[in-house]
């Protein structure tokens, strides 16, 4: 009887732990008139990313997607904040950017380089003061943590946090020889430079501990659409749909995307683009999606 009861209460347990899948996808694409962004392929890897996840064993139900006009700052964090709430212990969270990128002014020294990255929404423009805009509506990577800390204590140890991000992040560090930005990159050399004398601090950046972070290039880098088959596709969004799925682990994931991405063309004279992750150790052998 107490072996019977002791695999109740295991099988019970388990069902406890077993978290369901969610995920929250962004895709900017069509930016406004005068917004200083041009329009780019999101569209196509916001429907390679949500077939992605429903073969993976995500519910259509639980798929949140915010396209274009949807994707505002505040949408995007109302989106965050009611996934934050959705959230129980052991669910595994997918949370996917599509869109442009761009380096902000970090204003409180907590950046080595003394730039925040920053996530383009719909309603956010390119340069500082044009129309009034004071960057107000840049999605800024300290911001974005916060959400992403409060979701991952939510799902607790026995879940997973994935961070996927196609964007650019603009710095000029790789720039060739061209006078102006390539029409498949996804952001522009700019950085939006907001007036004023940053908070000084010590440096000392630290990666986070409690996600999974994928990104398409490196903080110094231009991420360039690729083509294939004479459509454009993000070229993480793209990579990342053909190697995802059940039984992958989170080391494998980053392997075998960042196999994909030596398959793909590269442009003459362009750098060759580098996927940018991070991986926990406590994470490393964790299954993606069961």
């Amino acid at each position: 009887m107490k072996r019977f009861l002791s695999i109740v209460a295991f099988m019970l347990f388990a069902l406890v732990m077993t978290g369901t899948n969610r995920a929250l996808v962004v895709c900017v694409g069509d930016y406004p008139e005068g917004s200083g962004w041009r329009d780019i392929s999101s569209g196509r890897d916001r429907d390679l990313v949500v077939t992605m996840l429903h073969g993976s064993g995500f519910s259509l139900g639980n798929i949140t997607v915010l396209s274009d006009s949807e994707a505002t700052h505040s949408g995007i964090l109302k989106a965050l904040s009611s996934l934050a709430g959705d959230c129980r212990v052991g669910d595994v969270v997918y949370v996917h950017f599509s869109c442009h990128g761009q380096q902000v002014t970090d204003l409180d020294g907590d950046e080595p380089d003394g730039w925040d990255e920053a996530l383009i929404p719909y309603d956010a423009n390119a340069v500082y003061g044009a129309n009034g805009y004071l960057g107000q509506n840049h999605l800024l990577d300290d911001e974005l943590n916060v959400y992403l800390e409060a979701i991952a204590q939510k799902v607790g140890t026995a879940g997973l946090v994935i961070l996927v991000s196609d964007a650019c992040h603009s710095g000029d560090n790789d720039r060739y020889d061209e006078d102006v930005e390539d029409p498949l990159m996804r952001g522009i050399y700019d950085r939006f430079v907001i007036p004023g004398e940053p908070a000084r601090k010590p440096a000392s950046r630290q990666e986070q501990g409690k996600w999974i972070r994928l990104s398409a290039c490196r903080e110094y880098q231009n991420n360039y659409e690729v083509v294939v088959d004479g459509k454009s596709y993000g070229r993480l969004s793209y990579s990342l749909s053909r190697v995802f799925g059940r039984g992958v682990d989170a080391s494998s994931l980053i392997l075998l995307t960042e196999r994909e991405y030596a398959k793909l063309p590269v442009k003459t004279g362009r750098p060759v683009q580098k996927l940018d992750s991070s991986v926990p150790e406590s994470l490393k052998n964790r299954i993606i999606a069961e």
